[in-house]
C-alpha cells in the first residue's frame, strides 16, 4: 500500500450505508442527534453540488502526524486529483470514475488500482445520487444526504475566523466505532473569504472527527481547510500523468488518432558537430509527403546546401 488516507473520507464515508444500523451498535452517550438542543432558525448546512470544480488545500492532523492535501476536483467530469505530502513523502493520486481507475504515483514509481475497490486510497468516493447515477464526491461536497446534520450554533470561531457548526452522528460498523462529526463553516454574516462564489458565501473550515470504539478507545481527528477556491487552476494535460511517468495496466484514456490517407508534414533534424567537441551542430530541414492511396512518398531536403528531392514509387 503506497499510502492510507486515515482523514475524514476513511472515518466518513462508510457513512452512506451505516444508516441501515441498527440503533443498539452505537454509543448514544457518546453521540445521539436526538438530545442536541433544537435549532429555532433552522440553519441548513451548506451543501456543494456534486458536478462542481474546486480545489483547496487541506491539512489532516492525528496521530501526532500532519499530512497536506491538496485537492483539485472536477465534478463534472467525474475526476480527481489530490497531492498528499506525509512524512515528507509526496504522493499524486488521480480517480477517473469513467474508466474505474486509480493512479498513485510517488517519486517515479506509478501503480495501478481499481478505483471502486481502492477508496480509501484517495480523497474521493463514490454515492449514487437521487436519479440513481453513480458519481464521486469530494469530502467539501458532503454529498451525505441521509445523515442528519444539526446545527449547533454560530459563538465558534475558528483560526480566528467565526463559523457556525453543525454535527452528526454515525456508526462504523467495521470498526465498531461510534463517530461524531462536527462540522465548520464560515460564517457569512461576520466574515468574507478572499473569494466570493456566488450563491454559496459560506465556505467549508474545518471537520472535526471525533470516534468512540466498543473498547473504549478514543481518537480525535482534525480535518482544516486552508485554502478553498471555486473552479480549478488545472490544464488539460494535468489530467494525464506526468512526462517520464508510466503505469503498467494503465487504461488507454485517449485513443489514437486516425492516420489520413495523404499527409505532409516539415521536420527539423539537430545533429552536433563532434569535431568542435559538441558545442556547434547544424539543423536540416526535410518536407515529407505520404500518399498511401498512390503509393508514392516524397521527400526534400537539403544535402550540403544543394536542394534534393527523393520520390519513392511503391507501384514498380
Amino acid at each position: 500500500m503506497i499510502f492510507e488516507w486515515k482523514c475524514l473520507l476513511s472515518c466518513c464515508i462508510v457513512i452512506m450505508y451505516l444508516s441501515t444500523v441498527q440503533a443498539q451498535e452505537q454509543d448514544l452517550e457518546f453521540c445521539d442527534v436526538q438530545n442536541l438542543p433544537a435549532d429555532p432558525l433552522q440553519l441548513k448546512i451548506p451543501r456543494l453540488n456534486q458536478t462542481d470544480q474546486y480545489q483547496a488545500v487541506l491539512e489532516r492532523n492525528d496521530f501526532g502526524l500532519t499530512e497536506e492535501i491538496i485537492e483539485f476536483f472536477d465534478g463534472a467530469a467525474n475526476f480527481g486529483v489530490a497531492v498528499t505530502t506525509l512524512a515528507g513523502e509526496i504522493t499524486r493520486s488521480y480517480a477517473n470514475f469513467f474508466y474505474n481507475q486509480l493512479l498513485l504515483v510517488k517519486g517515479k514509481e506509478c501503480s495501478v488500482k481499481k478505483l471502486n475497490e481502492s477508496y480509501d486510497l484517495t480523497p474521493f468516493q463514490l454515492v449514487i445520487d437521487q436519479q440513481g447515477n453513480e458519481h464521486i464526491i469530494s469530502p467539501l461536497s458532503l454529498a451525505l444526504k441521509n445523515l442528519e446534520f444539526v446545527y449547533i450554533g454560530s459563538s465558534s470561531f475558528v483560526r480566528g475566523i467565526p463559523v457556525n457548526e453543525w454535527q452528526t452522528c454515525a456508526f462504523d460498523k467495521a470498526k465498531k466505532e461510534t463517530l461524531k462529526i462536527t462540522i465548520s463553516y464560515s460564517n457569512d454574516k461576520k466574515w468574507s473569504p478572499a473569494q466570493i462564489i456566488p450563491d454559496f458565501p459560506s465556505i467549508p473550515v474545518q471537520f472535526l472527527v471525533e470516534s468512540k470504539n466498543q473498547d473504549g478507545t478514543y481518537k480525535t481527528e482534525y480535518f482544516s481547510v486552508f485554502k478553498y477556491k471555486h473552479g480549478i487552476d488545472l490544464e488539460v494535460e494535468d489530467y494525464f500523468l506526468p512526462s517520464g511517468i508510466f503505469c503498467p495496466g494503465l487504461a488507454n484514456l485517449k485513443p489514437l488518432p486516425n492516420i489520413p490517407k495523404a499527409f505532409s508534414f516539415a521536420n527539423q533534424l539537430v545533429e552536433t558537430v563532434e569535431e568542435v567537441m559538441d558545442k556547434a551542430g547544424k539543423i536540416d530541414t526535410i518536407r515529407e509527403e505520404y500518399d498511401y492511396e498512390a503509393k508514392l512518398f516524397r521527400f526534400d531536403y537539403d544535402k550540403e546546401n544543394v536542394p534534393m528531392t527523393e520520390i519513392h514509387d511503391f507501384n514498380t
